[in-house]
């Protein structure tokens, strides 16, 4: 009866996940952030966007993979891109559909050889979100879970935080890792199973390779082994699975050795080692308390949400508040101790994780298991994991009573975090709801399972509530970040007022280049689009090219600069300069000629301290100061002002009240201004500078910036919100703003 019951429930799962993604697929859908790209471009009508939100900070898909698919795409999946003044390798870390020999292993483009792209790239999204749902809820039977709680768990790893905001560029490796232990415990014929295992890690690897994730699940996958399936530590098994594993690792080295050989060599990210302990305790607790490092969908720690993800759910909570710890957990001896065993393999894995994430290891230790190589805090993903399967088995073993008390517990717990960790992020605790959607879903559950019990209906088991709640939660919360987007317009791009501009300046380029960026970001945009563009995000370095344009500059200076991976992006500065790890500035007139012969006068920045702002003001308030970033030492500031053209007397003036230093200065074209004040030459209004503080500093400083010989005189850049401390904008704190 137990078995009836569980392949109805696995099999009634597969079919409707099954269904919903052929629907999927056939609709040309995709969870893509691109429509930033197509609004940059100029798209303002047919973008594709069905439902929900393109997110800015999901650049590494919409800016960089994305647009490198498009590129495969329009060189009729050649390996080198033929549209570009790089001739780029599109053989990288990021899987493309490309004509080789390693195109077996990539099933998930096979399509693109089959259907248009569109389809083609949905087909794409809908099988690893296929794959996914179906593959951990069949991990989780393997591992010994009750059929409705393994479902449960599926859901809750799918619609998890990091799951969610990482999904289009590691994804692949998420989807595919459970179908690796799966076919490990397999009832097949060694030989079979041991090429399957094969192809399965092949498929793994180049997917995306990535190896802090690599690593990380791999160690996961070793664990659960190890606490819940300890019959497969046979030795022909082991033999076959490790020979698998082998010839899969040097299938993938000898498709990608030029691109690792070339990365590995680099300044970034090629001689990164890590330390233990740069990870943050608050993501580490999100586990558990999902919400605490955010609100809504922007983070309150760091300025990248998807650093903050992890796999959380309030299911552990609910777990440790509703169960009924004091009647033990359900079965026999046996049983009991095999759950507490396993328990115990999965604490110390666990254990070991968070060690690396949050103590300060060094990096000698962190060798013996590749750690060095993981970044601290991806170790999420695994305590994340290691934590869910724990809770699952947990969650199917315990007795459950709820009651007003244990109710009112819960309550209180998620009051808690909510107030303290907006609070302690400096914003209303009111800002967002989504700490409290969990309430709310509980309240529905406890009343939808009273109303089944007046109705004299069948009750509804309460560790299926509990686990639904959770589930809904995580569903009405994560859920929502990724939008569907239509793959129709990726890659039947629309004409625009913009796009025909950019043709026209690329053809009257001596070397029919495209030197120009994007407002928001650039990245890979425009030669995703087709254009031959300077402005790039280049996986590996290409000494090769920009060697010729800067041949006075010293070799030392030169490799510290390009050899990276890096978005080139064309600015006003005097020589090439990498602000951040990731990215190169290369001076404008070094890639135009008529850009150095214009005579254009470029606008000056100047920084003075609080005590020396200028005479005058109180000034009126206009433009928008867009951006204020502080990473990696240097702060980054956008935005725009109301000037008319660009003439000498124009500049900038920024008031801290920490000492800065000027690094680089930038006009940032804005066709969006242009579109906005078509009667004003507001093309140039924008300017992006980087400013380097004194000393370190944790917080951007309290600064006005202000713009001269606007259309209002001097004015003060309006921020776009207060400060997250609640108070004043800098600058009426500094009084130079009205």
């Amino acid at each position: 009866m137990s078995k009836s019951v569980s392949v109805s429930a696995g099999g009634l799962f597969a079919a409707v996940v099954l269904v919903l993604s052929v629907l999927y697929a056939a609709m040309a859908w995709t969870p893509s952030s691109y429509g930033v790209a197509l609004r940059q471009m100029g798209v303002t009508e047919d973008s594709g966007l069905v439902l929900g939100k393109p997110r800015d900070i999901r650049s590494d898909e919409w800016a960089v993979w994305t647009p490198y698919l498009q590129i495969a795409v329009d060189n009729d999946f050649a390996r080198h891109n033929a549209h570009s003044p790089y001739h780029e390798d599109l053989r990288n870390f990021n899987a493309l559909p490309l004509r080789d020999w390693a195109l077996p292993f990539k099933p998930q483009y096979w399509a693109f050889f089959l259907v248009d792209p569109a389809h083609a790239f949905a087909i794409y999204h809908a099988a690893f979100i296929a794959l996914f749902l179906i593959g951990y809820q069949r991990m989780g039977r393997m591992l010994g879970m009750a059929p409705g709680v393994s479902v449960c768990f599926s859901l809750l790893a799918f619609f998890a935080g990091y799951t969610q905001y990482a999904w289009t560029t590691t994804g692949p490796l998420l989807a595919l890792f459970p179908w690796l232990l799966v076919t490990l415990a397999a009832p097949l014929r060694l030989p079979v199973k041991g090429l399957l295992l094969y192809w399965l890690a092949a498929v793994w690897l180049l997917s995306h390779f990535y190896p802090p994730v690599i690593l990380s699940l791999g160690f996961v996958g070793a664990v659960l082994v190890l606490a819940l399936r300890r019959d497969l530590l046979r030795w022909p098994l082991l033999a076959t699975a490790g020979l698998a594993a082998a010839l899969a690792a040097g299938t993938v080295y000898g498709y990608l050795a030029e691109p690792l050989q070339a990365m590995t060599a680099t300044v970034y990210p090629g001689q990164r080692h890590s330390d233990g302990g740069s990870g943050d305790w608050r993501i580490w607790l999100s586990t558990v308390l999902p919400f605490i490092t955010t609100r809504g969908f922007d983070s309150l720690i760091v300025h990248n949400i998807v650093e903050t993800g992890a796999i959380g759910s309030y299911w552990p909570l609910l777990l440790l508040v509703f169960a009924d710890w004091r009647q033990g957990l359900a079965g026999g001896a046996v049983d009991r101790g095999r759950l507490l065993t396993a328990l115990a393999v999965l604490g110390g894995g666990l254990a070991l994780v968070s060690a690396w994430m949050l103590l300060p290891i060094p990096a000698a230790v962190g060798k013996i298991l590749l750690w060095d190589r993981v970044f601290p805090p991806r170790m999420i993903v695994a305590v994340g994991l290691l934590a869910l399967v724990a809770t699952a088995l947990l969650a199917g073993s315990v007795r459950w009573r709820i009651t007003p008390l244990r109710v009112a517990l819960f309550t209180a717990a998620v009051l808690a975090a909510w107030m303290v960790s907006k609070r302690a992020g400096g914003v209303a605790p009111w800002s967002t709801l989504f700490d409290g959607t969990i309430l709310l879903v509980l309240a529905g559950g406890l009343a939808l399972r009273y109303l089944i019990q007046a109705m004299g209906l069948p009750p509804l088991r309460t560790g299926t509530l509990v686990a639904g709640v959770a589930v809904a939660a995580n569903l009405l919360t994560f859920g929502q970040f990724n939008p569907i987007q239509s793959a129709r317009p990726i890659f039947d791009r629309p004409h625009t007022a913009l796009t025909a501009r950019l043709s026209a300046q690329q053809a009257a380029h001596p070397k029919g280049w495209l030197v120009e960026t994007l407002p928001i970001f650039t990245g890979a945009v425009l030669a995703g689009w087709g254009y031959n563009s300077i402005a790039h995000t280049l996986i590996a370095p290409h000494a090769d090219f920009f060697r010729p344009l800067f041949p006075d500059m010293a070799e030392d200076r030169f490799t510290q600069v390009f050899n990276r991976y890096a978005h080139i992006i064309p600015d006003t500065v005097t020589e090439p300069v990498s602000p951040y790890p990731d990215q190169v500035r290369v001076p404008w007139s070094a890639l135009d000629p008529r850009a150095a012969n214009s005579g254009t006068p470029a606008r000056e920045a100047s920084v003075l301290p609080a005590d020396a702002a200028p005479a005058g003001g109180p000034f009126p308030t206009g433009g928008s100061l867009d951006e204020v970033r502080l990473e990696n030492g240097i702060l980054r500031l956008r935005g725009w002002a109301p000037w008319t053209g660009v003439r000498a007397t124009q500049g900038v003036t920024v008031v801290s009240d920490l000492p800065l230093t000027v690094v680089s200065q930038g006009l940032e074209r804005r066709p969006d201004l242009q579109a906005a004040f078509p009667a004003a030459d507001r093309g140039q209004a924008g300017f992006t500078l980087l400013l380097r503080p004194a000393a370190a500093s944790d917080r951007p400083p309290v600064l006005c910036v202000l713009a001269r010989d606007t259309d209002a005189g001097t004015i003060a850049l309006a921020a776009p919100r207060p400060a997250n401390d609640g108070e004043e904008p800098g600058c009426r704190r500094l009084g130079l703003a009205k």
